[in-house]
């Protein structure tokens, strides 16, 4: 199919079909915690045996990290619940293939 040919999105049944899904389980999801008086409390989780998520490997043999790891600010370690996480960015390492180009 062309691309002048494909129909736009919003005309498009699977879009509107997914919409409305999705829409109906967030209104009934509202509902439901609203009628039964329901209470969600968010609650830390820890590692077994008390790992940290820093030791996870800054390198593999296949992807290495790019730059420091990232601390979030106070506050946002207060709403994570915890200081065990990691935010990091890592990149494919070139293959042997690439660098003999």
């Amino acid at each position: 199919m062309s691309p002048s040919a494909r129909k736009p999105i919003l005309k498009s049944v699977p879009y509107w079909t997914a919409f409305g899904v999705l829409t109906l389980a967030a209104v009934g999801l509202g509902a439901a915690i609203s009628h039964y008086g329901l209470y969600l409390k968010k609650l830390s989780i820890q590692a077994p045996g008390g790992r940290l998520l820093s030791a996870i490997p800054t390198e593999t043999p296949t992807w290495q990290r790019i730059g420091n790891d990232r601390r979030e600010q106070a506050d946002i370690e207060v709403v994570l619940g915890t200081t065990n996480y990691v935010s990091r960015l890592y990149h494919p390492k070139p293959s042997s293939a690439d660098s003999n180009k």
